[in-house]
């Protein structure tokens, strides 16, 4: 690959994040309020579900943007149907999720859905 190459290919990556990046920041921004208003003060803080839950809600996030440009939907449709997702569709995907894992549901001994799978 020639120097050109790299530089075009890294300015593609940039327009591309560019693009997506309102739809990165309010799944950030939905995610962390969803994650304060379940946890806060009501159990022991953990990072890593803490960054699971921002990684795979920011990836779901970003699908629903970049679809929803695709199709030409408006920019106030495309950041309220993110935080729909992000915030109705969590369950949603983490049974796909967990179906492609082969998680069961005995793993999860009590909990609803919060991330605690087969941590007893």
């Amino acid at each position: 690959m020639s120097q050109q190459e790299v530089k075009d290919a890294l300015d593609s990556l940039k327009a591309v994040f560019l693009l997506v990046m309102p739809g990165l920041i309010a799944a950030c921004i939905t995610s962390s309020v969803d994650f304060l208003s379940k946890h806060w003060l009501k159990d022991k803080f953990m990072w890593n579900r803490f960054i699971v839950g921002h990684v795979s809600d920011v990836t779901l996030g970003a699908a629903v943007y970049l679809g929803l440009c695709e199709l030409g939907v408006g920019e106030a449709g495309r950041l309220a149907a993110v935080y729909v997702a992000v915030s109705a569709g969590r369950p949603w995907v983490r049974r796909v999720i967990d179906g492609r894992l082969g998680l069961d549901d005995k793993a999860c001994k009590g909990c609803k859905d919060e991330g605690k799978r087969g941590v007893e």
